[in-house]
């Protein structure tokens, strides 16, 4: 699904102070229905040192979208 540049948004508490988000989201789930996003930015301000979070997301069994 391609690169996706963080604009604006309610930050969750990981992305608190993040700096220059960008969001790679894969084209399709593994095997197992799970995706593993990886989402990179700078902490504080657009000099500090790139930081990458790799979580991953899957739909549980009442259909709730879940990121670990």
């Amino acid at each position: 699904m391609g690169d996706w540049y963080v604009l604006a948004h309610i930050p969750a508490p990981a992305e608190k102070d993040a700096w220059n988000g960008v969001e790679v989201l894969p084209a399709r789930r593994r095997d197992e229905g799970r995706r593993r996003d990886h989402f990179s930015f700078r902490p504080g301000s657009f000099e500090a040192p790139l930081e990458v979070m790799r979580p991953t997301g899957y739909v549980s069994e009442d259909d709730a979208a879940v990121w670990a």
